[in-house]
């Protein structure tokens, strides 16, 4: 189960980084593809004007949450030290990816995204290790 549990981790981490590393045409193309997929996109994008990237939020706190399940004996504060690592890594990779444009806003909208997944599985978290803990004993 703990081989299993770290498969998941990585995965995650390289399907991050293969989103990251996407072109603006390849970007392009898969809205273009994924209908469904390119009007939730663009209805974030809508939603609030000016204000944070609701993507970038969105996705790390999915990561943060799905991340808190997962590893639930690792310390929150280490998840969150990896995610913000993480945040700021995948900015700085687009400066290699044609067409795309590091921000600073972004890496913050994903730190945010993050401490809202990690904080939003706290409850499930409780719940978990209570279930866990009862079939050990």
């Amino acid at each position: 189960m703990k081989r299993l549990r770290w498969v998941a981790f990585g995965l995650s981490v390289v399907g991050l980084v293969v989103v990251v590393m996407l072109t603006s045409a390849e970007m392009a193309e898969i809205r273009r593809d994924l209908p469904m997929l390119s009007r939730s996109m663009s209805w974030l994008e809508r939603v609030w004007p000016g204000g944070p990237d609701l993507e970038h939020v969105l996705l790390f706190a999915g990561l943060g949450f799905f991340w808190r399940l997962l590893m639930l004996r690792t310390r929150w504060w280490v998840l969150f030290l990896v995610l913000v690592g993480l945040a700021l890594i995948t900015e700085v990779m687009q400066y290699m990816t044609v067409g795309r444009t590091p921000r600073w806003s972004d890496a913050r909208d994903d730190v945010v995204g993050a401490a809202l997944g990690l904080l939003l599985a706290v409850p499930f978290a409780v719940v978990l290790r209570r279930i866990l803990g009862e079939a050990r004993g």
